[in-house]
């Protein structure tokens, strides 16, 4: 991270670049502002105004302006030298004032004395100081707002990242004991296990750059999953899983890499598939409502104890949650809940946009 007087210097220059003001903001504002000001004379005396003389007068409020804003005011900010803040702004203003009164000899023929001419102009010069260092705190507002909000997302990604890192380990710390246990108790599929296992592996580490995945690549991989548990139980292995997508637009969607594919694990993890009259209940379902595409995941399968679910803050669910939250604000609804010896899922995600 910067540190504060790289924060300053830096909020200094996009001050003195004028960054938040738009060229269309700066046209229209003193179209605006001209606009009044004519109009203003013209209703106090019609006679005594003139387009021309408006016209360099405005000419010499934009110079004074933009003056006091990119050359007065950039520099010192933090105000810790007001004496040579001061210094810059009388020298620029008598600058302009004797630059003004002498154009305006020269081309308006002025009878006017001067003493009267730098008296109006003085009292102009403090109007427009006042207003120019207005724009310039409330551009100095936007910036530490910026930086706010920078910082407090930067921290909010890289914790996401974290997240997202742990579930990893997570996942392939499951899978592993279930090759262990495969070797130890000589299970003869063990070979196809563990090639499969190895497929999966590979769909964890790839794209790691990347924050969102295909949805389709991330039900592939469930499919393996689910492939590579049934080669294990064989016969006993009793898990209704079905997959509906109508409309055919999970290619078009995405997901946050294997958060679908961990809670669906926590059903191997942690339920009886054993069981013919109880089967593990997965179902996934992309629909559309008013054109706008919707995930549906509903988990439903008996466990093996109440006590075998542990919901820890950093692993399984409870990091899923906070990865969907991070990227579906207000637009999921994750559910979760034991009721006796079932344990029961639901996932809804909203997509926000037609695909």
């Amino acid at each position: 991270m910067k540190s504060s007087n790289l924060n300053v210097k830096w909020l200094n220059e996009d001050v003195a670049r004028s960054k938040f003001l738009s060229p269309l903001n700066n046209i229209l504002f003193w179209l605006i502002y001209f606009t009044i000001d004519y109009l203003s004379s013209l209703l106090i005396d019609p006679s005594e105004v003139n387009i021309i003389p408006a016209l360099f007068n405005f000419a010499f409020v934009l110079m004074f302006f933009y003056g006091i804003l990119f050359f007065v005011l950039p520099n010192s900010i933090p105000l810790k030298n007001n004496l040579a803040t001061i210094f810059k702004f009388i020298i620029f203003l008598l600058i302009v004032i004797n630059l003004k009164w002498h154009l305006s000899l020269y081309i308006f023929e002025l009878d006017s004395p001067f003493s009267k001419f730098f008296v109006i102009e003085v009292i102009r010069g403090f109007h427009f100081t006042i207003l120019a260092s207005l724009v310039c705190f409330i551009l100095i507002s936007f910036k530490k707002l910026k930086e706010k909000y920078n910082i407090l997302l930067q921290a909010r990604q890289a914790e996401l990242t974290q997240y997202q890192i742990i579930i990893n380990p997570h996942f392939i710390a499951n899978g592993l004991n279930v090759i262990n246990a495969d070797f130890i108790t000589g299970n003869k599929n063990v070979n196809e296990s563990l090639e499969e296992f190895t497929e999966i592996l590979s769909y964890c580490f790839s794209n790691t750059s990347k924050r969102k995945i295909s949805l389709f690549k991330e039900i592939l991989c469930i499919q393996k999953l689910i492939a590579f548990q049934k080669k294990r139980y064989s016969e006993r292995f009793y898990v209704d899983f079905t997959i509906l997508d109508p409309y055919e637009i999970a290619n078009k969607l995405k997901i946050p890499k294997m958060t679908l594919l961990t809670l669906i694990e926590n059903v191997f993890k942690h339920a009886e598939i054993h069981d013919p009259e109880n089967p593990a209940l997965i179902n996934i379902k992309i629909i559309k409502v008013n054109g706008i595409p919707e995930l549906n995941l509903h988990i439903n399968n008996k466990i093996l104890s109440p006590e075998h679910i542990r919901f820890s803050s950093k692993s399984g669910i409870q990091a899923v949650e906070y990865i969907l939250q991070c990227y579906y604000p207000n637009r999921h609804l994750l559910n979760y809940a034991i009721a006796g010896n079932n344990f029961r899922l639901s996932l809804q995600i909203n997509y926000g946009q037609k695909v």
